[in-house]
């Protein structure tokens, strides 16, 4: 499906679902970072206060209990003023940790705290004040006698210290997730990293695949038209745009393929192939008949001739003329064989290979298929090429079997001559080869088309050739 979208389309898609993944871990980044301050405050506002505050609850119950026993030695009322300040800073304490405490474990130990300094403070010291200044020193000594203050004061630590306890189990708790904010803040920066050098890595093959890589195929196919390079198809690839763009190319091709294709049929194939028919009659009308008159003469004169001397040469001179003959037949079939215009290509092809290989173990094989006919020119100039290839596998290749496969393909012909003869490199191509095989590449390069040849030593010769035809072209093949 994305296959159809356009370009714009393909860009937005991925652009939306950028932002998508970037607003994603924005949102958890600033979630994170929001708890973490939050943790943050909470450390600094409430518990490290909370816990100054446990410590101060401590020092005011000391201070108090200080105050009590110096009163209860001295009986003077200074003794009392630690007691009184330590009644004022637990109160500030209290209210302080009932404040800033919000866990239920942290808040009960609070309350415990204070009913314990509630009970030493009823059991112990407001009867030792009060009977201190009653002046009844035995009765102020008696909580202290029978261990109740001290009772009561253990009472008092144990339950603040239980507090403290509490309040620092909830700050190891705030450190901990502290810890856990940060090492996900650290998490998520790695992975923020590591998503986004992967999102880079997916954009830059996204962006090649959908932009740069079609683009390169465009300009190369391109450079390719304008350089003359008409054989080759425009391939279209990537979003619709580059196919369109593509399709515009491939159709400026195939136009320019066409009208050249035509030009040179109008103005040199036809024109060769019509000067090819002329002189073919001529000879043909004038030089054979000729000649063939002579030849029936010299029958005649041979019939009337006894002397055997004369005769004889009256006989060299006959086999001379008829040497002639053939010669100037033969000239007439590669000028332009009657076959190929009468009975068609393939016809023509087994005609020459029969006279071609004739004496020869050589097997010859033609296949053209359903090919339709070309136009006279094009078959004109695919006879001439496939008999050049054709007469170096005759003088050259040593082969015992030629194959010839002509096929109608994108608008021309494609013929492919092989042989499984000797072969021979073709970066050092034989000297007694150059002129033949210049003489078929430029044929068909002059026609429109192109030639190649594939060879090795002791692998046997591909010659193969594509020239274009007006009337069937649509786009051409590729040179393989």
């Amino acid at each position: 499906m994305i296959t159809n979208w356009s370009l714009r389309r393909r860009l937005s898609v991925l652009l939306f679902l950028l932002l998508i993944a970037f607003a994603s871990t924005a949102v958890v980044a600033l979630l994170t970072v929001r708890a973490r301050d939050d943790a943050q405050h909470e450390r600094t506002t409430q518990l490290e206060p909370a816990r100054l505050a446990v410590d101060d609850l401590l020092s005011a119950a000391i201070d108090q209990e200080t105050g009590v026993r110096g009163y209860l030695i001295t009986g003077a009322e200074a003794s009392l003023q630690p007691y009184t300040a330590g009644r004022r800073n637990e109160a500030r304490a209290t209210a302080t940790l009932a404040r800033l405490l919000e866990r239920p474990d942290s808040i009960q130990a609070l309350h415990v705290a204070r009913d314990a300094l509630g009970d030493w403070q009823d059991d112990a010291a407001a009867p030792v004040i009060s009977a201190r200044r009653a002046g009844d020193v035995d009765g102020a000594g008696r909580p202290e006698r029978t261990g109740i203050s001290r009772q009561r004061f253990d009472a008092v630590r144990d339950s603040i210290a239980s507090l403290r306890a509490s309040v620092d189990a909830d700050v190891e708790a705030s450190d901990r997730d502290l810890d856990h904010l940060r090492n996900l803040l650290a998490g998520l920066a790695i992975i923020g990293f590591i998503a986004a050098s992967a999102l880079v890595v997916l954009v830059a093959v996204l962006l090649q695949r959908w932009v740069n890589r079609p683009l390169e195929a465009l300009a190369a196919d391109a450079d390719r038209v304008a350089s003359g390079r008409l054989d080759t198809p425009i391939r279209p690839s990537g979003p619709p745009e580059f196919r369109a763009l593509a399709a515009d190319v491939e159709a400026m091709r195939v136009k320019l393929l066409a009208e050249l294709a035509g030009a040179l049929r109008t103005n040199l194939l036809d024109v060769q192939e019509t000067e090819r028919r002329r002189i073919a009659a001529d000879l043909h009308d004038d030089p054979v008949q000729v000649l063939t008159v002579a030849v029936m003469r010299l029958d005649l004169l041979g019939a009337a001739i006894e002397d055997p001397e004369a005769k004889a040469k009256l006989q060299d001179a006959r086999a001379a003329v008829r040497d002639a003959i053939d010669r100037l037949r033969s000239m007439l079939f590669e000028l332009h064989p009657p076959s190929l215009e009468r009975e068609g290509l393939a016809v023509a092809l087994d005609e020459y290979c029969t006279e071609l290989f004739a004496g020869t173990d050589v097997s010859v094989t033609i296949d053209t298929g359903d090919t339709p006919e070309a136009t006279p020119a094009v078959r004109g100039v695919v006879f001439r090429i496939a008999r050049e290839a054709l007469s170096n596998a005759r003088k050259h290749a040593q082969a015992t079997q030629v194959d010839v496969r002509a096929r109608e393909e994108s608008g021309g012909m494609t013929v492919t001559v092989t042989d499984d003869g000797a072969g021979f490199s073709t970066s050092e191509t034989p000297d007694r080869l150059h002129r033949g095989t210049d003489f078929a590449a430029e044929l068909s390069r002059s026609a429109g088309g192109w030639w190649k040849v594939t060879s090795a030593p002791g692998a046997g010769t591909t010659v193969q050739f594509w020239v274009p035809d007006a009337v069937l072209l649509e786009s051409a093949p590729a040179i393989p």
